[in-house]
C-alpha cells in the first residue's frame, strides 16, 4: 500500500489479490 499525496488529496491503492480497490481521501487542513 503506497500512499501519494497529490493536489491536496491522497490515493491509496490497495492491491488484495486480483482486487485492485483505489481510495481517495481529501486532506483536511
Amino acid at each position: 500500500m503506497i500512499p501519494k499525496i497529490k493536489d491536496g488529496t491522497t490515493n491509496i491503492t490497495v492491491k488484495i489479490g486480483d482486487v485492485t480497490t483505489s481510495l481517495k481521501f481529501e486532506v483536511i487542513s
